[in-house]
């Protein structure tokens, strides 16, 4: 089946196509930032002194693999974002999927790679002043929730870290440089 009669088609039938096609989507999203966010949620508290941000990020992804699984559909392919928060700009690229169970009207979908901003993001950790690499790995987490056959609201949160935590830091200067940026993500999208 090609991605045109794929999208055309009414969405519990595309969702329950026999043949799994080619994906693509473009969003544009709105992100809540903050220094070791997992940090409120795993300790009850944050460590770490640093403003909370907003910024915008576009985000696409092309995914040409197609899986037929027990529980539904599996796209992959790679992703890439551009975001701006506060001052500071990011790109991200890596390789992302998504999963849709058959007869809904949404998907989950994931995302990892690596990311690079333009400045450091500085932070306060017990009164000592400390800043986020400019490079780091990008994972995220989500839904999307269609609204129709091509549009949708994605939800989802997003982290980038060096690393250090989980034993593989970018490099020996990331290894004390480690409170991770957590976002959470609302947008708008359209499927292709």
């Amino acid at each position: 089946m090609s991605l045109v009669v794929s999208a055309m088609a009414p969405l519990d039938t595309w969702a329950e196509s026999s043949e799994p096609s080619t994906q693509a989507h473009l969003e544009l999203r709105g992100l809540y930032s903050q220094i070791c966010g997992t940090c409120v949620v795993l300790r009850k508290h944050n460590p770490y002194s640093a403003p909370t941000e907003l910024g915008l990020q576009v985000y696409g992804d092309y995914l040409p693999f197609a899986f037929k699984t027990p529980l539904g559909v599996l796209h992959v392919g790679p992703y890439g974002s551009i975001s701006m928060i506060g001052e500071i700009g990011k790109i991200s690229t890596g390789l992302a999927m998504t999963l849709r169970p058959e007869s809904t009207s949404w998907e989950i979908f994931t995302q990892t790679g690596a990311r690079y901003t333009s400045e450091t993001m500085s932070y306060q950790y017990s009164g000592k002043p400390g800043a986020q690499g400019k490079t780091a790995f990008n994972l995220a987490i989500g839904a999307r929730f269609y609204l129709n056959n091509h549009w949708y609201i994605p939800i989802a949160w997003e982290h980038d870290s060096n690393g250090s935590h989980v034993g593989v830091p970018l490099s020996e200067k990331d290894r004390s440089q480690n409170p991770g940026v957590d976002y959470i993500v609302v947008g708008f999208g359209r499927m292709f």
